[in-house]
């Protein structure tokens, strides 16, 4: 059966856990990777070296991994190559996790903090130098989307009126402001209700599931689950951001969700 995970944002002993888990149930497994790997979790690079060597499974690009592929080879998928510069993205992202990501390839953080005040091309060497050739290849060749007969798989987001089919899917990303909005844009609540006019069901990562919980912690409500609306599931519980979230394994075949919490533990349902 096929499973879709949720954003593991360098949480390695959480993806071990979760995969052994999911594996534990399902021996023939595929699994389906939301993207955004790494940035903000302790062991981005574990996880890079987990996931190249993992059977059975694939992966869709997300934001942060897009960013990160800008960083490492000029070019990127969400917006059109030299729009950006590689360096200021670098800069950028320094604030949003990739510190963490690169202290797991080695980079002292003292040094990384003294190339930033500089702003100079030492930084983007030492990125790139610390980053393996194979590491820099799987972020490369990550997709934008997975197009099914019947699934459907980005990291944010697809227009509910837009047909998701493969044929449809692999003509509109080559547009690179439409794919910046796949990789993201957040949905709306009443977007995830309103019906869709897809033929498959889809699955996205990127925006955490307790921003659709106002009552987060008040209500007793468990709303570290997936969140469900027409036509399409959101797969992010958080697990990086809150000490409550969770990493989380979807069922596409049968809706079981397997998920482990920030101790790496599984959690009962």
């Amino acid at each position: 059966m096929r499973w879709v995970i949720g954003d593991v944002h360098g949480m390695l002993r959480q993806l071990q856990t979760l995969v052994k888990e999911v594996r534990k149930r399902d021996i023939y497994a595929e699994l389906i990777f939301v993207g955004d790997f790494v940035n903000r979790g302790p062991d981005s690079k574990g996880v890079i070296d987990y996931l190249i060597g993992l059977k059975n499974a694939r992966f869709v690009r997300g934001n942060h991994d897009d960013v990160l592929d800008l960083i490492l080879s000029d070019e990127w998928k969400a917006g059109e190559n030299g729009a950006f510069d590689p360096l200021a993205a670098c800069v950028w992202f320094l604030d949003h996790g990739l510190d963490r990501t690169l202290m797991s390839y080695g980079v002292e953080y003292t040094e990384l903090e003294i190339e930033r005040e500089r702003r100079t091309k030492r930084l983007l060497e030492m990125v790139r130098s610390a980053v393996p050739r194979a590491h820099k290849k799987f972020i490369h060749n990550l997709p934008l989307l997975i197009a099914e007969d019947d699934l459907f798989v980005s990291h944010a987001w697809w227009p509910g009126e837009v047909d998701n089919s493969p044929e449809n899917a692999a003509s509109l990303v080559s547009d690179p402001a439409f794919c910046h909005r796949v990789l993201w844009h957040r949905w709306q609540i009443r977007e995830i209700t309103e019906r869709k006019t897809w033929k498959r069901r889809a699955f996205f990562g990127h925006t955490p599931v307790i921003n659709y919980a106002p009552q987060h912690r008040d209500g007793g409500l468990d709303v570290m689950r997936p969140v469900r609306g027409h036509m399409m599931t959101l797969i992010d519980t958080a697990c990086v951001i809150d000490k409550d979230g969770r990493l989380t394994a979807m069922c596409v075949d049968h809706d079981a969700v397997v998920q482990v919490d920030r101790m790496a533990k599984v959690v009962k349902s």
